[in-house]
């Protein structure tokens, strides 16, 4: 008899033990899903005020290349930690200014953010998959909006480079207990 309230007991509480770790695994893929959110609403917020500010008739005076401009790009970014660089790509394909002190200029027209507005089939937030920068190798993401001129005419992109190995730091303090 004691034995089998022993295997009675056990499976009622493996069963509790099961039902509590699915209850703690969708609430943490919850919390995962909005801080991910979180994240890009925010980078979307910097590329809309970017991109805003550039298409009004005070940005329009400056060049994409200005000091102006990349002093923007810099104001922007500052607070912003899981991005590593805002960039501006003019219609070319070229990378012509960054928040970054010394913009490279680079060829990003194979990139899949730029094919998709240069190809004018894309409006709106535009999310690449991840790949390695061309200015560090390390794996990024780029979030991209389109920049039009006075005319609406493609004049470049506005693009964010969010660091994957940031992101991964922001989900890394959450240290799962499997074995109790």
């Amino acid at each position: 008899v004691d034995h089998l309230n022993d295997t009675a007991l056990n499976a009622d509480r493996r069963e509790r033990e099961l039902r509590h770790s699915r209850l703690e695994t969708v609430s943490l893929t919850e919390m995962f899903v909005q801080q991910t959110k979180q994240n890009f609403d925010n980078a979307d917020l910097v590329l809309k005020g970017v991109q805003e500010r550039l298409q009004t008739a005070y940005g329009r005076q400056f060049a994409l290349d200005s000091l102006p401009t990349r002093l923007l790009l810099g104001a922007r970014i500052s607070g912003m930690r899981q991005m590593t660089a805002l960039f501006i790509v003019d219609a070319k394909g070229m990378v012509v200014n960054s928040s970054q002190a010394s913009p490279q200029l680079v060829s990003v027209a194979d990139r899949s953010y730029y094919k998709a507005f240069a190809s004018d089939k894309f409006d709106g937030l535009f999310i690449a998959n991840p790949v390695r920068s061309r200015f560090d190798g390390a794996w990024t993401l780029y979030l991209a909006r389109e920049l039009k001129s006075a005319d609406g005419r493609f004049q470049g992109v506005l693009v964010a480079a969010v660091s994957i190995q940031k992101l991964e730091q922001l989900y890394d303090f959450m240290k799962l207990d499997f074995m109790r």
